[in-house]
């Protein structure tokens, strides 16, 4: 017994008819590009479209569209030049042309999505395009990130929900990792710090990201009213077992009952609710997060649910 170790010969020799071709093999899109496709389609049609597009024009946006209504309401604010001056149009017009591939002075919904693409991977093309350029992109960029969240929603509607067993292990490894002195239980900074990270990569993720001092202490505060709510022993802190509880019954809240949550923990302070309406809101989509994808994704990286932790005090003692 045992293994053959002789060597044999690896190469293959592939014999093609004469006059036959080889077929091209096509790697198929992933569930995720798919998404991504679908979400930039959204975004053209029925928001670009639907809202610049010349009346007649279908499922198009012609130059004039582009030039006098999409850009200037996307790149608005006090930097932008004057939408009627040289340099605007200028800037508007290259843009466009990189846009229209087919040279029909229209833009369909494959040549965006194209355009879309291959901006995203061409990480090195703000250094050289036009500061607007770059801020169009931007916001369009936001615009898919919204479509992207709202296709997620439904794909979870479709599907019925998670499982227990897939929720469990979701907030078990999220709990883990925010044990940061390993007692088995989140006391309120362990549990701020919980909120403050759940709900920047949401953020992160829609390109609307809130930083700063106030938000962090807000996070603190939300996370000791939230403490109150879930702590059935009344210790102060939260074990395994009520984070669970609380946390994968929050997962099946409609937006509604999140609203009402939040106004019921936070009475006459509208600031605080709408800190914890975010938190809510932010762990569905992180745990969906984690469950579809099982790691590190974009702008947020998930497989920290099995990595070695936080320093519980990392956004208190910030200078």
């Amino acid at each position: 017994m045992g293994c053959n170790t002789s060597k044999k010969s690896t190469k293959k020799t592939t014999v093609v008819p004469e006059g036959k071709s080889i077929p091209i093999i096509e790697r198929k899109e992933s569930g995720e590009h798919m998404q991504l496709r679908i979400a930039l389609t959204c975004v053209f049609d029925t928001q670009l479209v639907t809202t610049f597009a010349t009346q007649g024009a279908e499922l198009k946006l012609t130059r004039d569209d582009f030039l006098n209504k999409v850009f200037p309401a996307l790149c608005k604010g006090a930097e932008m030049p004057d939408p009627k001056s040289p340099e605007f149009i200028e800037m508007a017009d290259e843009l466009f042309n990189e846009m229209d591939t087919n040279k029909n002075t229209c833009m369909c919904t494959d040549e965006f999505c194209t355009w879309y693409l291959d901006r995203g991977h061409d990480t090195h093309r703000g250094e050289t395009e036009s500061f607007m350029s770059t801020r169009f992109f931007a916001e369009i960029k936001k615009m898919v990130r919204r479509q992207e969240d709202n296709l997620a929603k439904e794909w979870l509607k479709k599907r019925g929900g998670y499982t227990e067993e897939e929720v469990t292990k979701a907030l078990t490894g999220l709990f883990k990792v925010y044990d940061a002195n390993g007692d088995g239980v989140l006391d309120d900074v362990e549990f701020g710090n919980m909120m403050l990270e759940v709900m920047d990569a949401r953020l992160d993720a829609l390109g609307e990201r809130s930083k700063g001092i106030a938000h962090d202490f807000l996070s603190r505060k939300a996370a000791g009213a939230i403490i109150l709510m879930m702590d059935s022993d009344g210790d102060g802190t939260l074990d395994l077992k009520e984070f669970q509880d609380t946390m994968a019954e929050s997962l099946k809240w409609t937006e509604e009952r999140v609203e009402a949550a939040a106004e019921r923990l936070a009475p006459g302070e509208p600031k605080l609710a709408a800190h914890l309406r975010e938190f809510f809101l932010a762990m569905t989509w992180c745990t969906g997060k984690f469950i579809k994808q099982g790691g590190a994704k974009r702008a947020i990286n998930l497989s920290r649910f099995f990595d070695a932790g936080v320093d519980p005090d990392a956004y208190w003692n910030q200078s």
